[in-house]
């Protein structure tokens, strides 16, 4: 019975103690980089979707070339808007990084008059 209590309590403590950090990383810094992943999300979309496009217009200039227009020609249009959203989304995720209020929290030495020592003091700045 005693080792099925220590084995059980071990079962809870273990991943506790195994659990990641906490990210220091930035609000800012997060939306700048959702922002770049889908601008190039966006792109390769857009870039792909309009060089197949051209492939096929010009593949379809051949005598049978009608019907593999209206297949992957379809699918090079569809690729280019489906890019839009990425662009737009990017935009939004810009501009939350630009707007987004950061606190840093720092502590500075201040002088006590009293006793003519530096006392550690927290200092709060906020930037929007």
């Amino acid at each position: 019975m005693k080792w099925i209590l220590i084995l059980a309590a071990l079962t809870c403590i273990i991943p506790a103690y195994s659990q990641l950090p906490a990210s220091t990383e930035t609000e800012s810094s997060i939306y700048l980089r959702k922002s770049k992943t889908q601008r190039t999300i966006g792109n390769i979309l857009l870039w792909g979707g309009a060089t197949v496009f051209v492939g096929t217009m010009l593949q379809s200039a051949g005598p049978e070339g009608k019907n593999s227009f209206e297949t992957v020609g379809t699918g090079a249009i569809g690729a280019m808007l489906l890019s839009i959203p990425f662009f737009i989304k990017g935009r939004k995720n810009r501009r939350l990084a630009e707007a987004s209020a950061s606190l840093k929290v720092d502590t500075n030495p201040t002088p006590l008059l009293v006793n003519r020592t530096m006392v550690p003091a927290a200092t709060i700045q906020f930037r929007f």
